[in-house]
Parts: structure tokens; sequence; C-alpha cells
């Protein structure tokens, strides 16, 4: 795989791309975990319900225990604190139930500002990735496969604008079927620079109209 371009002002260039990607996604991550923190926090008031509910609960229970034993009116008693007893059970429930709302929250806030940018750069940038490494491993394959210029020079027709062909040339295409050695070389090279691989490093790209490797 072809990551970097051979001309050093393109790789220059797809280096800082990498370390700006690098700082903007360990930038959002920050301050995705950071909201999902201070969200979090207010959970921390419903914890300490939810610690006083369970605690009361505790503390009814084992006064309902106690009073069951008084003479003639113990069991009502008993029965009276057994129900706030489990009033108090209601609201550590409840608590319980705030508090993983809340925390649930805090990571859905979380996750959307980390996210949101986060996709929206790195999709960009996965996307120009590939496409280099796309044109850079092909035009590789071209070099090893001994095609020649002339097969660059037609990778240029069939990838360029039409406005980038006509710098070249008038009529490129025509030009490229009758075999003009520097219109094909021109067109040879666009599409090497486009790719990322320098004409020098292909055999016959310093001569107008070389047939490549053979």
């Amino acid at each position: 795989m072809i990551l970097y371009s051979s001309r050093p002002g393109h790789r220059a260039g797809q280096i800082a791309a990498d370390l700006f990607i690098v700082l903007w996604v360990s930038g959002w991550v920050l301050a995705g975990r950071t909201v999902t923190a201070l969200v979090s926090a207010l959970a921390v008031p419903a914890y300490s319900l939810q610690s006083a509910g369970a605690a009361a609960e505790q503390r009814l229970s084992a006064i309902s225990a106690r009073v069951a034993e008084v003479p003639v009116v113990g069991q009502r008693l008993s029965e009276a604190f057994a129900a706030a007893s489990g009033s108090g059970g209601g609201v550590t429930s409840s608590a319980q139930e705030l508090a993983a709302g809340i925390e649930r929250l805090g990571v859905l806030l979380g996750l959307t500002t980390a996210g949101t940018p986060i996709v929206m750069a790195v999709l960009p940038w996965l996307v120009t990735r590939g496409r280099f490494i796309s044109r850079a491993v092909s035009a590789r394959q071209l070099v090893r496969s001994g095609g020649g210029m002339s097969l660059f020079a037609l990778r240029a027709l069939t990838r360029h604008r039409p406005a980038e062909l006509l710098r070249v040339h008038p009529d490129p295409a025509a030009a490229w079927r009758a075999g003009d050695p520097e219109a094909i070389s021109a067109l040879a090279r666009m599409y090497l620079r486009d790719a990322g691989v320098l004409a020098r490093d292909v055999p016959g790209a310093d001569t107008p109209g070389g047939t490549g490797p053979a």
C-alpha cells in the first residue's frame, strides 16, 4: 500500500493533513469526555438520594421488626413501619433510575459532541486518501507491467477534466491516437504527478514519448 506521495510537496501536505486529523480527533474526544463528565456529575444528588432512601428503608425495616414485639399494638405498628419502609424502597428505586438516566444522557451527549465533528472531518480525509492510494497503486502497477508512457497518457485522458487536458494540447485525444510524443509525455506526466509518482522514477518518462519500462 502506498500511503504518501513521492513528491515532497504533496507528501508534506498529506503528513500535515494526517497530523491535523489526529489533533482534531483527539481534541473532540477530549471535549466529548468532558461533556459526559459534566452531565454525569448531575447524577450525584440522585445517588445521594438513593443512599438516603436505602438507609431509611433499612432503619424502618429494623424498627418494624422491633415494634412487632410490643403487646396489643405491635402488629399494627409493625405494618405501618413496613409500609413506610416500602415507600423508602420506592424512593431508592426512583433515585437509581434517575441517576442511570442522567448517566446515559451524559454518554449520549458526549458521543454526539465528539462524533459529529470527527465524522465530518474524517470522512472527507478518508475519501481523499483512498482515492490517492488507489491511483498511486494503479500507477505503480502500470510501471511494473511495462505498459509505458502511452498507458499513463491514456489514464490522464480518462481521469482529468477537459480544461486540464486542453492545456496540454488543443486535441489531446487525437494527439494520443496519433502517437504525438510530446503530447503523450505531457499527459503521462500529468497523470503521474496527480498519482503521486515522480516522473523520474519511471523509466522512459524523462524522454518525450518514452515507452516506459520494458
